[in-house]
């Protein structure tokens, strides 16, 4: 794994992946309040991403699969003073490679599902006891403006 400056970073979709995400629901460009965050909560964001990649040549890579958190979080006015995360995958074959695609653009986000699928109500109860434990959690509003979502979203 390889930690690079974002302003150094070049990335585009690999062929094949930009086949398949053709036809996603997801925006991969959502809009958000993303200048909300501070600095320190860009940065801690930024270093929990890891991008699964094809090296090109130099700071250029094929990303494996698609990234909206990153996507949003590195068009931050501070982002390109931070860092980021790349996985460099280096597949023997085609049919490695494709392994490589099939896992991370299904398996993986099937398998996100298993905590998406209530994460409104994950966040409610996180936020209510933050503050039971007398800490100041961000307002309820900028979750959801973060997250481009009604209030309501976040309640019980």
């Amino acid at each position: 794994m390889k930690r690079i400056k974002i302003s150094g970073l070049g990335l585009q979709l690999h062929p094949k992946v930009g086949d398949l995400v053709t036809g996603d629901v997801v925006d991969l460009n959502a809009d958000c309040s993303i200048n909300e965050l501070s600095e320190t909560q860009l940065s801690i964001l930024l270093e929990n991403i890891v991008l699964n990649v094809l090296p090109l040549e130099g700071c250029v890579y094929q990303l494996l699969s698609p990234n909206v958190v990153y996507n949003i979080l590195s068009r931050h006015p501070a982002a390109k003073n931070m860092y980021v995360n790349v996985l460099v995958h280096s597949p023997k074959n085609k049919l490695e490679l494709l392994e490589l695609i099939l896992t991370l653009n299904l398996v993986l986000p099937s398998l996100s599902l298993i905590s998406s699928s209530h994460i409104s109500k994950t966040i409610h109860a996180r936020y209510q006891k933050l503050k039971l434990m007398g800490c100041q959690p961000i307002s309820i509003a900028k979750l959801s403006r973060l997250a481009n979502k009604k209030r309501s979203t976040f309640r019980r």
